[in-house]
């Protein structure tokens, strides 16, 4: 399974602010702990990597090894 994360899935808005909250990352890693009991593999890329071109070389590189292709 890949899952590309925004920052709305490890912080809240405040203010047309974003903060870190820790309650929303526990979130993430319940459900990547979940996924992992069914037998799902996670690949998790934030779209903040996707938004840098220097970055997508190595998330690709990565990817590849992840499904061994």
């Amino acid at each position: 399974m890949i899952l590309v994360d925004d920052i709305g899935h490890y912080a809240i808005e405040q203010n047309s602010k974003w903060y870190a909250n820790e309650e929303s990352y526990a979130k993430r890693l319940k459900e990547d702990r979940k996924l992992q009991k069914e037998n799902w593999y996670v690949f998790r890329v934030s779209n903040w990597e996707l938004k840098n071109n220097e970055r997508i070389e190595n998330i690709l590189k990565d990817l590849r090894e992840f499904i061994d292709f």
